[in-house]
Parts: C-alpha cells; structure tokens; sequence
C-alpha cells in the first residue's frame, strides 16, 4: 500500500516549498491554538477519567468484565454519534459546535455516575460515547482552521500530542 500511495499522482507531483522564518515558538505563539490545545488537554484527561472510571465500577461490583462491555457500549454511542454530527450541515459557528461537544460529553459523563443498576448503566455508557468522536471531530476541524499557513502538520502533532497526553494523564 504504502509503495501504491508513493506512486500516485498527487504524491509525485508534490511540490516541496522553503519554510518562511517563522516565531521560535512555531504554532505556541497563536493564541488561538493555545486555548485549543488547553482544552484538548482537559477533555482528554476527562476521556482517561472515564475510561478508569468505568473499569472501578465494574471492579467494585465484582464484575470487571463488564467495564469492556460498557466501553465498547460507549464507543458504538461514539461511532452513531458522529454518524450523526456528520450526516447533516450544522448552521452553528465551529467554535459553537465545539462547545455543545463539549457540554454534552461532560453531560454524559455526569450521568454515568449515580446509576448503580448494571443494565441501565450500560445503556447510560451508550448513550454517554455519544459525544465523544463529535468533540474530537470538531477540535480537528478547528485546529486545521487556526493552523497558520505552513503550520498544519505542526499544528495536528501538538493536537494529538495534547489528546493523547491528557488521556494518558487521567488514566494515570
């Protein structure tokens, strides 16, 4: 595959161009893309939080395989939810979209914490994974509208340095 995608025409007519003299401190110095990285920070930490979350609450009734199921519950609730966010235009500024993401994952975690019946809790998870690929969907498409000109590929390993440290903070 990897031969294939090296051959086809967009890869071999690729134009190489010299980077401008940039800040020092590349995309840190927009503000804009701070604030993004912060907040991929926090709701990444929040993604770990629930991940172990789950896994406790399976382990404290006794039943630790039940925390598989309910985060497979939770990511099939992602994969309808973005299903869902993808299928229609939204009218709402990107910004906006990113905050009702926001909003409704933080919501959806909320109600994962006092249900204590095993069978509403798993649909409680389903319902909570909503959310969750919309946030990340989102945060994409606005750190690729943030990213200064030449700055994208830059721009998206700090997002994903952010997404995946913060997960890694709130599972630790």
């Amino acid at each position: 595959g990897t031969i294939w995608f090296a051959r086809t025409p967009a890869i071999r007519d690729w134009e190489i161009r010299p980077r401008s003299a940039g800040s020092r401190w590349g995309v840190f110095a927009e503000p804009g893309l701070l604030v993004l990285f912060a907040a991929t920070i926090c709701y990444a930490v929040a993604f770990g939080l629930y991940e172990i979350g789950v896994t406790a609450y399976a382990t404290q009734r006794g039943m630790p395989a039940i925390a598989g199921i309910a985060l497979a519950l939770a990511s099939l609730g992602s994969a309808l939810g973005a299903f869902a966010y993808g299928m229609r235009h939204w009218k709402a500024p990107l910004r906006k979209q990113f905050l009702i993401a926001l909003s409704l994952m933080a919501t959806g975690s909320l109600l994962v914490a006092p249900v204590n019946n095993i069978y509403l809790y798993m649909l409680v998870n389903l319902i909570a994974g909503a959310p969750m690929a919309s946030v990340i969907a989102t945060q994409s498409l606005l750190l690729s509208r943030l990213a200064p000109q030449g700055k994208l590929a830059e721009s998206f390993t700090w997002g994903g340095t952010c997404l995946l440290g913060g997960i890694s903070g709130g599972i630790a």
